[in-house]
């Protein structure tokens, strides 16, 4: 007599992690151009050119392959002609592989430009004097990412305890295998951009005030913010996950007393989780914008250009390009067993087959979130030309411009393939002297796969608001005075998205094909129950502005 009770348990585990991260600090800027009781005739400059280029570039190309090969078994055991019993008891197997990816991680943190206080002013000039005041802003903020990821996860698990045989005995012939259990879990993340960018909170203020006679006095600020994000993502995951339990193909024939067969339980369990190319972009704007564009107490005769020129430019382009492939084979069996030609009874008690992947096969990709927090903030304040002299030429302007273009294109490709296979059937007790009885367990299927892909989402794109005073008060005889303010919001969203997802499952569930045939005694057949629930979920190319 043989006795086997051995538990064999495995399991594996495999993952990669890389990340980027960058960040910089607030850039602060608090000056003043300015010309100031300037003399007669002179020519006279003053200026402040600022430029802040911040550039980030991370590149991630990951390929990584999770080749897992495990077989749990405890089965394929022997009690063969024994003059006595021949009993064989084998015990549970459990095979267990892990397999986590996250790979291509960017997180990035800027701040355009800081703070900014600048005054650009001409007062007090000459007679006939050229004054000039200038005051030149550009912040230029380029941030690439580029994440290419490749991920193979392939996967062959086996757990058996079945296989046994106990046969030709002059005593009884007894058959016990042990549970087979077998799960695989797979999560795979990566491609995943977080970009956070913070404005600058820019009082400005430009003015010529008591300026001489004949003199020119031009007194200028221009801010110009260039914000470039470019995310190019793309990920293929092909997971091959082949899983096999089994404890059944088990044998009590021909032996002189009994021959009974109980195969245990076989449970197959599995978790498939895809989240890739996720692009989360934020811009938080600074406080409200608070300008000043005046001439005042302008001399006769003088020409007075006060002006503003903010360019505000928004580039926001997320390109997503998914490839995953599912591919699953699961069996699970505990059938195929025997007790024929027993001189006493012949029974067989198959255990349950359980197949379960339900909520477990998620897909998750191409998801682009973009927040644009009060993004240029609003505009207030006075342009002005206020006491000016005669034959003067005066003018003050504000000129604003905010330009923001927003687009996302995916493209998904998702192959959900599952061949499932669950029996406890096909039985025999056949042929033996006293009674033959099969008594089949149940075999149940639980499973679904939930594909959500290509999802665009901009919230905060509300222009703020303009609150602007321009006036002309106290001017001189014979002077021309323009006071002038100018908004431009323009806001381009493009979304394009193109998804192809197919779901194929193949499900073969069965605990019938028994026989209780030919037997001297009684012949009975209880079979188990089959039931199979599959449900596919899939959320795809939604676009929320």
């Amino acid at each position: 007599m043989l006795k086997n009770w051995q538990k064999v348990p495995a399991a594996i585990v495999m993952g990669l992690t890389t990340l980027a991260y960058a960040a910089t600090p607030a850039l602060a800027l608090e000056g003043e151009a300015s010309n100031d009781h300037t003399g007669s005739g002179s020519t006279n400059n003053a200026t402040i050119n600022v430029t802040n280029n911040q550039t980030v570039n991370n590149t991630n190309n990951a390929t990584i392959n999770n080749t897992i090969n495990l077989t749990a078994r405890t089965g394929d055991n022997d009690a063969n002609d024994n003059t006595g019993n021949g009993e064989v008891n084998s015990g549970d197997a459990s095979g267990n592989a892990t397999a986590n990816t996250t790979a291509n991680t960017n997180n990035t943190t800027l701040s355009s430009g800081g703070t900014t206080n600048v005054t650009a002013s001409n007062s007090f000039t000459g007679s006939g004097s050229t004054n000039d005041a200038d005051v030149d802003l550009d912040n230029d903020v380029d941030v690439d990412n580029d994440n290419d990821l490749d991920v193979d996860n392939d996967i062959d698990i086996e757990s058996d305890t079945g296989g046994n045989d106990a046969n030709d005995n002059t005593g009884n012939g007894e058959v016990n295998s042990g549970d087979a259990d077998t799960s695989a879990d797979v999560n795979t993340s990566g491609n995943d951009n977080d970009t956070t960018l913070s404005t600058a909170d820019d009082p400005l203020v430009a003015s010529n005030d008591h300026t001489g006679s004949d003199s020119d006095n031009d007194a200028t600020i221009d801010v110009d913010n260039d914000i470039d994000i470019d995310n190019d993502n793309d990920a293929d995951v092909d997971n091959d996950v082949d899983l096999d339990s089994d404890t059944g193909d088990n044998d009590a024939n021909d032996n002189t007393g009994d021959g009974s067969v109980d195969s245990g339980n076989a449970d197959a369990t599995l978790d498939i989780l895809t989240d890739v190319n996720s692009n989360d972009t934020s811009v938080e704007g600074g406080s409200d914008l608070d300008v000043e564009v005046s001439n005042s107490n302008t001399g006769s005769d003088s020409t007075n250009d006060a002006s503003v020129d903010i360019d505000n430019d928004l580039d926001v382009d997320n390109d997503n390009d998914l490839d995953v492939d599912n591919d699953v084979d699961i069996d699970a069996d505990t059938g195929d067993n025997d007790a024929n030609d027993n001189t006493g009874d012949g029974s067989v008690d198959s255990g349950n087959a359980t197949i379960d992947f339900d909520d477990s096969v998620d897909t998750t990709g191409n998801t682009n979130v973009t927040e644009l927090d009060g993004l240029w903030g609003s505009t207030s304040g006075v342009v002005s030309n206020d006491t000016t002299g005669s034959d003067s030429d005066n003018d003050a302007s504000l000129d604003v411009d905010n330009d923001i273009d927003i687009d996302n294109d995916n493209d998904a490709d998702v192959d959900n393939d599952f061949d499932i296979d669950g029996e406890s059937g096909d039985n025999d007790a056949n042929d033996n002297t006293g009674n033959g009885s099969v008594d089949s367990g149940d075999v149940t299927l639980g499973g679904s796969a939930t594909t959500d892909v290509n999802s665009n989402t901009v919230s905060g794109v509300e222009a703020g608001d303009v609150d602007v005073d321009a006036t002309n008060e106290n001017t001189g005889s014979d002077s021309d005075n323009d006071a002038t303010h100018d908004v431009d919001n323009d806001l381009d969203i493009d979304n394009d998205n193109d998804s192809d997802v197919d779901n194929d499952v193949d499900g073969d569930l069965d605990s019938g094909d028994n026989d209780a045939n030919d037997n001297t005694g009684d012949g009975e057949v209880t079979s188990g129950e089959v039931e199979a629930d599959v449900d596919f979920t899939t959320t795809q190319n939604t676009n929320n502005v």
